[in-house]
């Protein structure tokens, strides 16, 4: 997936073993991941996506899904009987 969405761009490290990283991620933390690398890449005017940008925007949806594990509504919590 990881490689797919980012063969329009040109990138300085393996992405595919950069994917390894994200087992386990849903498809939307995949789109997610690969649209803020882009974007931020865009919007800092690099011609190429360093695996230190790779590696922020990685740690940036950890936090998230940190959150929104913490974060479960209350009616999955409740067992009614």
């Amino acid at each position: 997936m990881l490689k797919l969405r980012t063969k329009n761009f040109k990138t300085v490290f393996d992405v595919s073993e950069k994917a390894e990283k994200m087992k386990g991620f849903s498809f939307v933390e995949n789109e997610r991941v690969c649209a803020q690398l882009i974007k931020s890449a865009f919007l800092d005017r690099k011609r190429a996506m360093l695996e230190e940008d790779f590696d922020a925007t990685l740690t940036d949806e950890m936090r998230r899904r940190k959150i929104q594990k913490r974060n479960v509504p209350l009616s999955g919590r409740i067992q009614r009987s």
